[in-house]
């Protein structure tokens, strides 16, 4: 049976690292705002990663609405997940 690994993606701030607000993965602000961004099915070691991108209001809003502004955040979500988390690129 597979697990599943939630990962969540936030910007550095003063706050405590497992705490429940975290700053948005785009522009910094603390935020308590949590979007699925991407799911990984990792073969080699039978789990499911969920990665969650801490994300404001302001920022969602235009996430949702520009796409140009989406894209470039996808970008910048996925090199990050990538550079930090290779080993599950691996097969």
């Amino acid at each position: 049976m597979k697990t599943i690994k939630n990962v969540y993606l936030f910007r550095e701030t003063h706050l405590p690292i497992d705490g429940w607000l975290q700053g948005c993965f785009n522009c910094y602000i603390i935020t308590s705002h949590a979007f699925l961004f991407k799911t990984i099915n990792n073969k080699k070691n039978n789990k499911i990663y969920e990665f969650h991108c801490y994300t404001c209001n302001n920022c969602q809003k235009k996430l949702r609405t520009d796409d140009t502004i989406l894209l470039k955040f996808s970008e910048k979500a996925n090199k990050y997940i990538k550079k930090n988390y290779n080993n599950l690129f691996e097969y």
